[in-house]
């Protein structure tokens, strides 16, 4: 008997498309906010609600249409006591009119959860109340397991609400995980499913529009020297679609007076990604992404042309940090203070990145994202981290950061793959990871570093071979819900490498590049094995890294 929670973040409203300040205003879904859910729904993003299952709402209009959008009409109660934060007087106030209030400076650096604004609820009324309705909450599912111990079906419970309520439910779920509740916060529509053993939670995946690995088409298999091998391209794209991970990433580097050879196996990863994606998949049902080089920018218009994709989902620009070689050195700055939750304090210091240079990348850029060829625009990052914030701070056209994060980059607080984490998180960015096994040196740790995590050689691959019935099915992993078992095989290299970038609960997509489909297999079977480091695992990877110095 399998024992979950749903919880899912209602559809976008007036408050979320004019960032407003609002929770107890009963506002509705906006128009495009329904067909958003019902979108969602026809992808089959969201897993089944079985007839014998337990639905709750917070009472709040936004959480039933949202239910009824995904799932029809069905039987539900409410718990009220897991609705949102109340502000008060300063319900549906934008960020500029909240400044209005005397205390505001005291409430947006409250480092102790009590400041109060506008007779709003306190952060620590907040959490809790959420912590009432989450005990409410575990009762009643406990109650489902307990009438269905014996007849061996799965209990399950349902709850649409809020970010901000499920982001503090998930923080209170899984205290050990890396980052603080705002890590947590799914976007509208979105959410987790929370599976429990012996009732207690043990790990989680996400609900989302698409499955957190991805594929960087940067090693295509070939036959010979010069040919891509388009029969295992198409099984490399074949089985990341069958199984939810729709994500794919091309990749234009290096200087374009140097890079001749580059260029004709750049034509050939286009023409590959033209054959056995844009002309075999509908295009509703991937991602096509591109990580270029700050001085190529303008060779994005014929490259997707070329693709015959259409359009990007996201574009990172890479290399811009090259521009800044005598940017202060880091290694001792805390991260928590360059960037704050709300504000920028007064004494933060402001980077100038606003050359004419960027002008004119984020000029570029834009114009990409208005005439709707790129619909993201991300920064692929890889130097100093004051710099990232400075820039992320500067350039509010940034989506999303693309940063090179593996446990060789280390596990502590003060490394470098927790600083770029810490405040890309800060500036409410989304993250994606490239690099996950650094170069494949992941994948093989090692003797004495294999010992310290537990690897088997003959266990290596564990679940590279899935094929029990849940595998079976149309939509094993679709936006990010994997139908999870635990794994009793030995965990592999790949498990571990894979198990620390995803635990970063901020972090949409991991992005991998392979051009084998068996190891692409591999990948995807640690993937959907995944359960987020527990600080005994953090330990052993800080000692295994010892081994590879």
């Amino acid at each position: 008997m399998a024992s979950k929670i749903y919880l899912i973040r209602h559809g976008r409203t007036d408050g979320n498309r004019n960032h407003w300040y609002y929770g107890a205003t009963d506002l509705p879904l906006t128009e495009e906010g329904t067909e958003e859910l019902k979108a969602y729904a026809a992808q089959n993003i969201y897993p089944e609600i079985p007839d014998d299952a337990q639905i709750f709402t917070t009472g709040l209009v936004r959480t039933d249409q949202t239910l009824e959008a995904i799932y029809g009409r069905r039987d539900h109660s409410a718990i009220t006591k897991l609705q949102e934060i109340n502000f008060g007087k300063a319900e549906c106030m934008t960020y500029d009119e909240l400044k209005v209030f005397d205390n505001f400076q005291k409430w947006a650096w409250d480092t102790t959860g009590d400041e109060r604004i506008a007779d709003a609820e306190t952060a620590n009324e907040f959490h809790d109340r959420i912590g009432e309705g989450l005990k409410e909450l575990l009762e009643k599912h406990r109650m489902t397991e307990l009438t269905h111990r014996d007849d061996g079906k799965d209990a399950v419970t349902a709850v649409v609400c809020h970010g901000g309520v499920i982001a503090c439910i998930m923080e209170k779920l899984f205290p050990a995980v890396c980052g603080s509740m705002w890590d947590w916060l799914p976007e509208p529509g979105f959410g987790y499913v929370v599976d429990f053993e012996d009732g207690k939670p043990y790990m989680y995946t996400r609900i989302n529009d698409i499955g957190r690995l991805g594929l960087g088409l940067y090693r295509l298999p070939l036959k010979g020297e010069n040919r891509i091998d388009h029969k295992k391209t198409d099984s490399l794209i074949d089985i990341q679609m069958a199984r939810g991970h729709g994500y794919f990433e091309l990749e234009f580097l290096g200087w374009p007076e140097d890079r001749s050879e580059d260029a004709v196996g750049e034509e050939r990863m286009v023409k590959a990604v033209r054959s056995s994606l844009v002309r075999r998949y509908d295009r509703s049902r991937y991602d096509l992404a591109a990580i270029i080089d700050a001085e190529r920018l303008g060779e994005v218009k014929a490259m997707i042309r070329n693709s015959g994709a259409g359009y990007l989902d996201r574009l990172a620009v890479n290399g811009v940090e090259r521009f800044y070689p005598s940017y202060p050195e880091d290694e001792n700055i805390d991260p928590e203070t360059l960037a704050d939750k709300r504000i920028d304090g007064p004494q933060e210091k402001t980077a100038k990145p606003g050359s004419a240079f960027l002008d004119d990348i984020w000029s570029v850029v834009n114009d990409l994202k208005k005439n709707g060829l790129v619909k993201k625009a991300g920064l692929a990052f890889n130097g100093s981290a004051t710099l990232l914030d400075d820039l992320l701070k500067e350039r509010q056209e940034i989506d999303y950061v693309e940063l090179p994060v593996n446990y060789l980059m280390g596990t502590s607080e003060g490394d470098l793959a927790q600083k770029y984490y810490t405040i890309s998180r800060r500036r409410y960015k989304e993250i994606l990871v490239r690099s996950p096994f650094a170069g494949g040196r992941l994948t093989d740790m090692g003797t004495e570093a294999e010992k310290v995590l537990g690897i088997s050689r003959d266990g290596s691959k564990a679940g590279s071979g899935n094929d029990e019935t849940e595998s079976g099915k149309a939509r094993f992993t679709m936006a990010g819900y994997a139908m999870m078992k635990k794994a009793d095989a030995p965990a592999s290299a790949v498990d571990w490498a894979l198990r620390y970038v995803l635990s970063y609960p901020f972090v949409v997509i991991s992005v991998a590049s392979t051009g084998d489909p068996e190891h692409a297999a591999e990948n995807l079977d640690a993937a959907e094995r995944f359960r987020p480091l527990t600080e005994e695992d953090r330990d052993k990877l800080k000692e295994a890294v010892k081994y590879r110095d």
